[in-house]
C-alpha cells in the first residue's frame, strides 16, 4: 500500500543548479533539500539530470537529493582524452561530499546510470548505505549493446557502419518490423547512426565509457567490509535489460530486494508516479 504522506515530514524544496569542476570533467548537477542523508541520482543513456524530477518531487525531511548530468549529457563535459577510470568516481564523490556535508550516502541509477551507481559503490569513498537500481545496465547488458561495445568486434563493426550506415539502418528496420529487436533499441540505433556527426559522437562515447566494467564478485566482496542495502526495480515487460538479471545479482548478494512492478524498460518515464511510490517506501523505511 502506498505510504500516506505526512506533510510535516516532507521536504518540497526547490532545486539549485551547480557545476562540479573535476580534472577529468565539468559535471552539471542540481541539488534540493537539506539533511545528513544524501541521495545521488544518475540518469540513463540519452537522458539528463531532469529525469528524476517527478520521482523525487517530495522527499522525506532530513534528506538531500543530488541529480547529476553524466559526461556527454545535459550540461556536463568530458575534458580528458582518456576513458573514465575509477579515479573519476572518487573525484566526483569528493566534490559532492564537500558540497553536501552529508553523513549517510545513497546512490540511485536508472539503466546506464545503474552501472554508474554500482561503479560509485565500488570505487568511491565514502560508500553508500543503500543503492537503488532501476532497470540497471552492468549486470546483464542488452545483447545489441554488448556487441557494439566489445573491443575488437565492436570497433570493427563501428568502422563498417560508419562507412556504410544505410545498409545497417535498413537491416535494423527489418529486424524491428519482424519484432526481432525491441522498439527502444531500434530508436537508439537510428539516433546514433543516422548522421556522420552522431556516429562520431557515439564512437567517442563508447571509447570513454567502454572501460566501465562491473564485476559482481567485487560487489560481493565489498559487502563484507561495507555492507549495503540493495534495491533492484525492473518493469516486468522490460525487453531491453531483462528482469532475469535480478536473479543473477541476488545469487551474489542474497540480501538484495528485487521489486518487479508492471511496465517496460522506460518505466521511470512512462509511470514516474509508480516509481515515486516505490522510492517513497524505500526512503521512509530508511528514515525512521
Amino acid at each position: 500500500m502506498p505510504i500516506q504522506e505526512d506533510k510535516k515530514n516532507i521536504d518540497t524544496a526547490s532545486w539549485s543548479e551547480i557545476v562540479f569542476s573535476l580534472k577529468e570533467a565539468e559535471i552539471s548537477a542540481k541539488v534540493k533539500g537539506t539533511g545528513e542523508k544524501v541521495l545521488i541520482c544518475f540518469h540513463g543513456y540519452l537522458q539528463n539530470k531532469y529525469l528524476f524530477d517527478q520521482v523525487v518531487e517530495s522527499i522525506p525531511a532530513g534528506w538531500q537529493v543530488v541529480s547529476v548530468d553524466l559526461p556527454f549529457f545535459g550540461g556536463s563535459r568530458w575534458l580528458s582524452k582518456d576513458p573514465i577510470s575509477p579515479g573519476f568516481f572518487s573525484n566526483l564523490m569528493q566534490a559532492i561530499e564537500t558540497l553536501c556535508q552529508g553523513k549517510e550516502w545513497y546512490f540511485m541509477g536508472f539503466s546506464m546510470g545503474g552501472k554508474i551507481a554500482m561503479a560509485m559503490q565500488l570505487y568511491a569513498t565514502p560508500k553508500a548505505t543503500s543503492v537503488i537500481l532501476i532497470a540497471p545496465d552492468g549486470i546483464r547488458s542488452n545483447p545489441w549493446y554488448r556487441l557494439i561495445s566489445s573491443d575488437l568486434v565492436g570497433n570493427t563493426l563501428l568502422k563498417i557502419i560508419s562507412a556504410y550506415p544505410q545498409p545497417f539502418l535498413q537491416f535494423t528496420a527489418f529486424l524491428h518490423k519482424k519484432k526481432l529487436i525491441d522498439k527502444l533499441s531500434y530508436r537508439v540505433f537510428r539516433a546514433n547512426f543516422g548522421t556522420k556527426a552522431t556516429r562520431d559522437w557515439f564512437r567517442t562515447f563508447l571509447k570513454v565509457y567502454g572501460g566501465i566494467r562491473i564485476h559482481l564478485n567485487d560487489l560481493k566482496a565489498l559487502q563484507t567490509s561495507h555492507p549495503a542495502g540493495w534495491y533492484l526495480i525492473w518493469g516486468r515487460r522490460d525487453q531491453v535489460i531483462s528482469p532475469a538479471a535480478g536473479k543473477i545479482f541476488s545469487k551474489k548478494i542474497p540480501q538484495a530486494q528485487i521489486i518487479i512492478p508492471e511496465g517496460g524498460h522506460m518505466i521511470i518515464e512512462d509511470d514516474p508516479f509508480a516509481i515515486r511510490q516505490l522510492l517513497d517506501e524505500i526512503l521512509f523505511s530508511l528514515n525512521p
